[in-house]
């Protein structure tokens, strides 16, 4: 068989072999379905496929979520003020303790005997003053009758008010007494939680002793977050937005998610807003106070913070996985009426669930791409593939 001149011969080239089998053995190859290349070149690649969402606007309740950290609002360590012997313990540790509840007691003894001593020389001295103020009203009078010479007359002044100053002395003296011996009973301040006491009864404590005991008020019990620059300035703008339609802003209301996925059943209420921006993290520190009667709350728990308002709004929403961060911001990749990718940066609002609210950058209608961006280049063409199509397909070709 004799090939024409403008028909070059069909050549079948396997792996490792330099020459090309004659045509008799390429068919038979071809027979057994081995591939051989044709007289034309093979073209280029399709672009490639990735799934892409049409975003559109919906109505959407505003809510903010935090990562936070519950801490008590009162923590309180009970120290000694006097020096004696511990005689009682009146608490179990880890129970509940009332405001002015005893729960230890210092030897009280000895301050109750100095207490009677200064109590009694107290006494002495005022029968002192009154002797003296005595002995100048009669030196006044002999002085007015010129019987009494200037100077008895300001010895007895002298005398007069070194007892009243003695007897100041006195009762400053008792009334610090009177103090340390109602240190002797170390009471609660606050209702709480008692926790594990650090000393024995028997032992000698003083100021040096350090803490015998801490209490714990754990109702209410403050929640603290972080929140971003970014989030501040959306809120911000957002209230901008409403006053201008005339609106009046909405108060954001606190609750709480725990580390099971539970939401809580009390809300809060924001009391706490630092005035500064940490330099360092680009975010401020916001707090909320939560009721906690059952002591479900403790400090230390991790918790997310949902900050909720009562209106909706209409919000672009895209799922988190079309989303990149960088130092730069957020982007997402778009897909153009040409199916070509654009890089677009987007200012992204509250996150509900595996979404992001976004806040500007998109337009109602325009595509992103959700799938395959691993695929998809800047200025290259793609083949887009609507979200949920790909399933149908697959199921169809199944």
């Amino acid at each position: 068989m004799q090939m024409t001149a403008d028909r070059p011969a069909s050549r079948c080239i396997l792996p490792g072999m330099q020459k090309p089998l004659r045509v008799g053995i390429a068919a038979s190859l071809l027979s057994l379905g081995l591939a051989c290349s044709g007289s034309e070149e093979a073209g280029p690649p399709p672009p490639p496929k990735v799934t892409v969402l049409a975003v559109s606007e919906r109505d959407v309740a505003e809510q903010l979520e935090f990562s936070g950290q519950l801490q008590a609002v009162n923590t309180v360590e009970l120290v000694a003020r006097v020096e004696g012997e511990l005689i009682q313990r009146n608490f179990d540790e880890g129970a509940e303790v009332a405001k002015d509840q005893l729960l230890l007691l210092i030897d009280p003894a000895p301050f109750e005997a100095e207490v009677n001593r200064l109590q009694a020389e107290w006494v002495k001295t005022g029968a002192t003053l009154v002797k003296e103020q005595k002995e100048l009203a009669r030196g006044r009078k002999l002085f007015e009758e010129e019987v009494a010479s200037r100077q008895t007359l300001d010895r007895l002044v002298a005398r007069e008010k070194e007892a009243r100053a003695s007897q100041a002395s006195a009762l400053a003296a008792l009334e610090k007494a009177r103090l340390d011996l109602s240190y002797t009973r170390i009471e609660s301040p606050v209702d709480g939680t008692i926790g594990k006491v650090n000393v024995d009864v028997g032992n000698i404590v003083n100021r040096d002793r350090g803490a015998l005991v801490t209490i714990t008020q754990l109702d209410p019990i403050y929640a603290s977050f972080a929140v971003s620059e970014r989030v501040l300035l959306a809120r911000s703008a957002l209230n901008e937005e409403r006053q201008a339609r005339g609106e009046t802003p909405r108060p954001l209301v606190p609750h709480l998610r725990l580390s099971d996925g539970r939401l809580y059943s009390e809300s809060g209420v924001l009391d706490y807003v630092d005035p500064d921006v940490n330099v360092s993290t680009g975010t401020l520190t916001v707090r909320g106070t939560f009721p906690n009667p059952k002591k479900l709350l403790r400090p230390g728990m991790f918790v997310t913070v949902l900050l909720a308002s009562d209106g909706r709004d209409r919000r672009i929403v895209i799922p988190q996985s079309a989303v990149s961060e960088s130092q730069l911001g957020a982007t997402v990749f778009v897909v153009d009426e040409e199916n070509r990718v654009g890089v677009r940066k987007v200012q992204l609002g509250a996150r509900i669930g595996d979404e992001w609210v976004v806040e500007g950058g998109l337009s109602d209608g325009e595509r992103i791409i959700v799938k395959g961006m691993q695929k998809a280049r800047p200025g290259a063409e793609v083949t887009p593939v609507a979200l949920g199509s790909e399933d149908r397909a697959t199921t169809e070709s199944g």
